[in-house]
Order: C-alpha cells, then sequence, then structure tokens
C-alpha cells in the first residue's frame, strides 16, 4: 500500500480482526474506521494510529424491528454462521446437547466445509436442524421463528448477526468477541460464556433458560433500543457521512 499521490486522502475501513504484520503506510492514512475499540487495540497496542469507531447496521432493519416479542421462554436456538473449524459452531451442538430439554431446538444456518460431516454426526438427534445458506431475503423469517441467537466463535470483527439479533429483539448467548459486549452495553443482555468452555455455556444457558416472559420482553426492548439509537441505518450512515467531511476538509 502506496500513496503515492499525496494529494489523496485515504479512509481505511477495517474488516475482520486486525493482524498486521507491517505497518509501513499507517502515515498515509488519514483515518481508520474500525468496528470497535476492541479491535483498534489489535493495531493501538502496536502502533499509534488515527482511527474512528463505525460499527455495523442491519440491512434489513426495517422488518426486524417489526419482529413482535411473544415467546413465554426460551427454547428455540439459533447459530448462524460459516460452518468452519474456527467457528466453534461444532463444540457448541455438542454442549447444547448436553444441556438442552426434550423441548429445546438448536437451528443451525449457514454452510462451509464442515456441513456434510456435522449433518452426518447429529442426523439422529431430533434436538439440531440444519437450514443450509439462508439468503438475506429469508432473513426476517428466520429471526421471527427462534428466541435466542447464539454467537460461538473465538474471533470476529462484528459479527454482523449479532447486530441483526439485536435490531430483531432476540436474547444472545455469546463469546466476548469482536465488538459484541460495546453491544450489550448498557442492556441487559448479559449472557456470556468463554470459547470452548462447556461449564461457561451451561451457566449462561441455564441463565437465558430461567427467564420468564417478562424479561424476555424487557431484554427486547433494550436490545431494540440500543439497536436504534447507535446502529440504526441512519445513525451509522451519519457516521460515515461526518468522518468523510471531517477528513475532505482536513
Amino acid at each position: 500500500f502506496k500513496n503515492e499521490n499525496k494529494n489523496k486522502k485515504v479512509i481505511f475501513r477495517t474488516t475482520g480482526t486486525i493482524i498486521f504484520s507491517d505497518y509501513e503506510y499507517l502515515a498515509s492514512v488519514e483515518c481508520f474506521i474500525h468496528h470497535s475499540q476492541k479491535n483498534a487495540k489489535q493495531l493501538e497496542n502496536s502502533k499509534n494510529h488515527k482511527y474512528e469507531i463505525i460499527d455495523q447496521c442491519a440491512y434489513n432493519e426495517d422488518s426486524l424491528l417489526k419482529i413482535k416479542t411473544i415467546e413465554e421462554t426460551i427454547s428455540k436456538f439459533l447459530i448462524l454462521s460459516r460452518l468452519s473449524p474456527e467457528k466453534g459452531v461444532e463444540e457448541i451442538i455438542d454442549f447444547f446437547l448436553m444441556v438442552c430439554s426434550e423441548n429445546d431446538v438448536l437451528f443451525v444456518a449457514g454452510n462451509g466445509v464442515l456441513e456434510s460431516n456435522l449433518k452426518i454426526k447429529y442426523e439422529q438427534s431430533a434436538n439440531v436442524r440444519f437450514l443450509g445458506f439462508v439468503n438475506s431475503s429469508n432473513l426476517t423469517d428466520l429471526f421471527e421463528a427462534i428466541d435466542c441467537l447464539i454467537i460461538p466463535s473465538p474471533e470476529e470483527s462484528g459479527p454482523l448477526v449479532g447486530i441483526e439479533s439485536m435490531c430483531a429483539g432476540k436474547t444472545i448467548i455469546s463469546t466476548r468477541v469482536g465488538a459484541m459486549e460495546e453491544r450489550m452495553h448498557d442492556t441487559l443482555n448479559d449472557f456470556w460464556f468463554n470459547y470452548n468452555d462447556f461449564e461457561s455455556f451451561k451457566t449462561a444457558f441455564f441463565r437465558v433458560k430461567s427467564l420468564n416472559q417478562s424479561q424476555i420482553e424487557k431484554n427486547a426492548e433494550r436490545l431494540k433500543a440500543k439497536y436504534k439509537r447507535v446502529y440504526s441505518i441512519n445513525k451509522i450512515g451519519e457516521k460515515y457521512l461526518n468522518i468523510v467531511d471531517k477528513i475532505l476538509n482536513l
């Protein structure tokens, strides 16, 4: 990366977890845009740089916000992820089957290199259902059908599905990955577990299972309120426009 033309101003939007080995170009970038402070620190700890925090928004925002919270208890869980080893999906399916009741269901949406093996491994389980790849046009129907999202991965910058779940007002069980801790701040959703740690998952799972209808509704309200206040398409768009305007007028 070289900014040969000194009249051009560069804004660098990072995606994924930052793992840089070459920092020579940092001085040529007027502003980095990171998903979260946590991701920014991956780079900040190695070398100072100019950055702003802008997270993601849900592109199905209008329809997701209209989803009503009607569940009396939580029994329908979802993992929406690429099915590859680094995502931790298989481990969480195993954990789920160790704690679920006969009425609990885990929907697994997504495809990837593990898809065939996972379907074979769990084909006898009535508690696990594979949905394959879910098109964005069907995302609202998917969130309307579930009660709780599970984010199992150890490494993400977002993830986007966490924002979508907030927008839909769905309870989230998650690792402390990427921007998730910042997103859940000032909500009632604090159901965390450590990657590939059964005991912490078990604790989070049964805390969620113990929620009554009123608690589920209040959690949904706070998640949606935080989404609209911070992560709506308009809010995120304004942040981008303000930064571009600021950089162009330096």
